[in-house]
């Protein structure tokens, strides 16, 4: 018997997933906080790099093009661990708190921050971004979905 399409590519067919909402790795995602002004790409690598002495690990998290924004107004970029998930933890908890930088983790379709307030995850908006890499020009951001963030 042959199988249909979806059997065959599973959650593929599903569109993007939201890092953190999975049950089963719910502890590989963090969420930092960021001013629109400001580049993702650019304050995850201060924020995973900052923390000294450095930890021993070369891999382990990346950047997914998801960002979150709150009902009121925080805006909120995905780092997604996958090996050394609590090296990663401890160093992205320690960055974040350094920088002054607010730190969520989904748990229970709740967006729970480092201050205790949460929201509902469905309150949320969530922008699947094309890249992190804009263009800045006389402070404005230009290129790929700037008009959601």
């Amino acid at each position: 018997m042959s199988k249909s399409l979806k059997e065959i590519l599973g959650k593929l067919l599903l569109g993007p997933v939201i890092p953190g909402t999975e049950p089963e790795r719910k502890n590989e995602a963090r969420y930092v906080s960021f001013d629109p002004l400001e580049s993702p790409k650019d304050l995850f690598s201060s924020v995973a790099w900052h923390v000294k002495p450095s930890i021993n690990i070369s891999t382990g998290v990346n950047l997914p093009n998801v960002v979150l924004r709150t009902p009121d107004g925080i805006n909120l970029f995905a780092l997604s661990f996958f090996t050394h998930v609590l090296d990663w933890q401890r160093r992205i908890e320690e960055g974040a708190a350094d920088f002054g930088r607010l730190l969520a983790k989904i748990n229970s379709n709740q967006l729970i921050f480092s201050d205790g307030r949460s929201f509902p995850i469905s309150e949320c908006k969530i922008t699947f971004v094309e890249n992190f890499n804009k263009v800045r020009n006389n402070n404005k951001i230009i290129g790929n979905n700037k008009e959601d963030l």
